[in-house]
This record gives C-alpha cells, sequence and structure tokens, in this order.
C-alpha cells in the first residue's frame, strides 16, 4: 500500500517537470522548423502567364505562415509556464502537493501534444499533401488537444481561479479573431 508521500508530489516539483518538457519539446520542434526552412520545405514555383506567349516562373514561400502555426501550437502553454515562473520569483509561494498520479496524466498529454507537433513536421515527406497544407489540416485537431493540455496546465500554474477564467478568456478571443481575419482573406 502506497503512502500519502508516494501518492502526492509537490506542485515546485510538477512545474520545473513540465517546464522543462516544454521547454525542450519547443526547442527540438524550432531546429526542426529551421532545418525544413532552410532546406526549402516552404518554397514553391509559380508559373505566372506574362502574355500570349510568355510564362514567367514566380518564386514562393509558405514560411512565414509555418512559423506563425508553429508559434500558435506551442507558444500559449511556454507563455504560461515561463510568466508563472517568473511570478513566482517575485512572490513567496508556498508550495503545496499534488496527486501524483494527475501529474503524470498532465505530463503524458503534454508529450503527446508536442510528439504530434514533431510528427507533422517529420511524416510530411511521407504525405500526398504539401507540408503546409498538412499543418493547415492539422491545426483542427491539434487545436482540441491543445485546449485540452491548456487547462490540464493551468492546473499547475495558476494559484487563483479569476487568473485561470482570464487566461482562458483571451485565449479563445485569440481564436475568434484570428478566425475573422481567415474569412476576410
Amino acid at each position: 500500500m502506497k503512502t500519502d508521500n508516494e501518492k502526492s508530489i509537490s506542485l515546485s516539483k510538477c512545474k520545473a517537470r513540465l517546464g522543462w518538457l516544454w521547454l525542450i519539446g519547443f526547442v527540438l520542434i524550432f531546429i526542426l522548423l529551421i532545418f525544413q526552412h532552410t532546406l526549402g520545405k516552404y518554397e514553391y514555383k509559380t508559373l505566372i502567364k506574362v502574355d500570349e506567349n510568355n510564362w514567367k516562373v514566380k518564386n514562393e514561400s509558405n514560411a512565414l505562415e509555418a512559423w506563425g502555426l508553429l508559434i500558435s501550437y506551442v507558444l500559449p502553454a511556454l507563455s504560461l509556464i515561463v510568466g508563472s515562473w517568473k511570478a513566482e520569483n517575485f512572490r513567496k509561494i508556498k508550495n503545496r502537493d499534488v496527486s501524483r498520479s494527475l501529474f503524470k496524466l498532465f505530463y503524458s498529454l503534454s508529450l503527446f501534444y508536442l510528439i504530434a507537433i514533431t510528427m507533422i513536421l517529420l511524416l510530411s515527406p511521407f504525405s500526398r499533401l504539401p507540408q503546409i497544407k498538412l499543418m493547415r489540416q492539422s491545426n483542427v485537431w491539434l487545436l482540441a488537444i491543445q485546449a485540452v493540455v491548456g487547462i490540464s496546465l493551468s492546473t499547475f500554474y495558476f494559484i487563483k481561479k479569476e487568473s485561470a477564467i482570464k487566461f482562458f478568456k483571451s485565449i479563445v478571443k485569440f481564436f475568434k479573431l484570428k478566425k475573422k481575419k481567415k474569412r476576410r482573406k
């Protein structure tokens, strides 16, 4: 039978482990995107008709959109974590214990989400879809996972319930604005 100590883990340990997972995951995904960008994965050519008999080749890039998608996938959670670390350095926050199994569940959710993002980038050569289209289509299910991960992270990073509510309202507002911009295009 497990004792109370074995069933729980300190909140500060949870935050540190989750923080390192997100930082390492972000750096690896960031490096992978740098390689893909450098190797021209987001470049393509378009034929433009100049006149009746002449065509011109125009070089174009989806790199900015790819970077934007990466940032929207990872930055909200990473900002929450880094902001919390910064805030804790200025305030004396009483450490408490939390459920070890809950922490493992939330850690696994974060790991799954970061692996899913990485897999989109790694598996694109095997897809019939162009990289950027694959990223756009993956956005639908990644946002669903991101919402669950965001809620789970807020469990460890928000001290007050009101702060968590404010954070999630800002996320919803961000995605509503993003959706409106897409409709205008």
